[in-house]
């Protein structure tokens, strides 16, 4: 089991988002963003973004290499 400990001060908040990839498969991300008068519907402002590998570890992952069919993160 991972464990990330973050102090989020506002305007930042922590969202646990799923996404489909391309080929279909749904995968979750946890992502530390900047809150903004869209955040609540759309992932804007994303900071960092984290993803389980194959081996079940909690990695980050680089905010580009995550693309989605239903474009959450503006990526």
């Amino acid at each position: 089991m991972d464990t990330v400990q973050l102090t989020l001060r506002a305007p930042n908040s922590l969202a646990i988002a799923r996404c489909t990839t391309p080929t279909g498969q749904t995968r979750t991300y946890f992502v530390f963003s900047t809150h903004d008068a869209l955040g609540s519907k759309y992932l804007r402002h994303v900071q960092r973004i984290w993803g389980v590998n194959k081996q079940g570890q909690l990695v980050e992952v680089p905010a580009q290499n995550v693309k989605c069919l239903n474009d959450d993160f503006g990526a």
